[in-house]
């Protein structure tokens, strides 16, 4: 079987590190698989080389640039896979546009996010996904979007949630605090993914200014590991409201496994997910997740351990933090079940029998 997978950046992100591990996972069931992208190249792409798995980025300028429309259309004409996987909405466009008429191998589509900003993203989604055999949704949530917002038949949907690489969390032991100029702390907070406007990071400043300001004798400092465009904003946030001293910006860290291991909370205040990777790593780490009350956060939190707040509201976002830090000592390791559930080798078999099937020419 040879198939190819295709996503818009090959940035440090959930997305093309969730392909980055379908990959894996599908080469160690004896699939061909190769990666493209359609913007250059990013750090996932050095992950993928490194497991060697072929790397083709089709080094789009912009969404504007219909260039990469030619650069596709050749590349699939020389690889000629038998399954034709995107990612995202740019490169689910793409793929079902061009891979339909250059292929004769089955289009399958996945979509990660719950898209309410840019609404003419579910537009194009919707527009185009009569051309794919198949289109993927990561969570409940997403499917219910794409039924009520994208007006996707239900016929057309499948179910298939996201993997995390549960040895390599499960199994890393505690970072070196003084070597990451980590002052001493008797309860660390964390935050893991992109410094972006939609995580709502600043929410987690003011809540720890709550905190500050209402239980002075709790000792609670937050690391930030990630990177991103809201960094410096942040960073200046934190020093405006005075807890510069509580907030440790790591950016972005290979080693955040072990980082974990530091932390007894993870929070996310997102205004939206279409899942939540960092939240499944987080609980697996050992953590107590705080998350906003919101599309896929909910189903990756259900059966264990965690919290939920009002979206938006910093208030009692401060108030869960303060309860699961209470609850870290108290709360019951992670079930076989949920390990087996969130690992990503579950997801790459999961996709395997969905292309067998594809292929076969059954009905899905």
């Amino acid at each position: 079987m040879k198939v190819l997978l295709i996503v818009t950046d090959l940035e440090i992100g959930g997305t093309p590190l969730q392909v980055y591990r379908l990959a894996k996972g599908l080469r160690r069931l004896g699939v061909d698989v190769s990666v493209c992208c359609l913007a250059g190249e990013g750090k996932v792409a050095e992950l993928l080389r490194d497991s060697s798995i072929p790397v083709y980025p089709l080094g789009a300028k912009n969404v504007f640039d219909i260039r990469i429309l030619y650069k596709f259309a050749k590349l699939l004409s020389v690889l000629k896979p038998d399954i034709v996987h995107s990612f995202l909405m740019h490169s689910n466009i793409v793929t079902r546009l061009i891979g339909r008429v250059v292929v004769s191998g089955k289009v399958v589509s996945t979509i990660c996010t719950v898209e309410r900003e840019k609404r003419w993203h579910m537009i194009m989604e919707n527009f185009t996904h009569r051309l794919a055999d198949v289109v993927v949704c990561i969570s409940q949530a997403v499917m219910k979007h794409c039924i009520t917002a994208g007006h996707i038949s239900k016929s057309k949907l499948k179910l298939i949630y996201p993997g995390i690489d549960v040895d390599r969390i499960r199994l890393a032991k505690p970072a070196d605090a003084k070597a990451l100029n980590l002052d001493e702390c008797r309860n660390r907070i964390c935050f893991l993914g992109r410094c972006d406007p939609i995580k709502r990071i600043d929410l987690i400043l003011y809540a720890l200014e709550h905190i500050r300001n209402n239980y002075p004798d709790l000792d609670v400092k937050l690391i930030v590991i990630g990177d991103g465009p809201e960094r410096a904003n942040l960073q200046n946030l934190a020093n405006r409201l005075g807890i510069a001293d509580m907030v440790n910006f790591l950016g972005f860290r290979d080693d955040y496994p072990s980082i974990l291991k530091l932390c007894k909370v993870y929070v996310l205040a997102s205004e939206q997910e279409g899942w939540g990777v960092a939240s499944a790593e987080a609980i697996v780490a050992g953590l107590v997740p705080v998350v906003s009350d919101v599309d896929g956060s909910r189903e990756v939190i259900a059966g264990v351990c965690g919290l939920t707040f009002p979206r938006g509201d910093w208030q009692t976002l401060a108030e869960r933090i303060v309860e699961a830090i209470k609850l870290y000592d108290e709360k019951n390791e992670v079930s076989d079940d949920k390990l087996a559930f969130f690992d990503y080798h579950r997801e790459s078999a999961e996709y395997f029998e969905l292309y067998k099937t594809l292929l076969s020419g059954c009905a899905k």
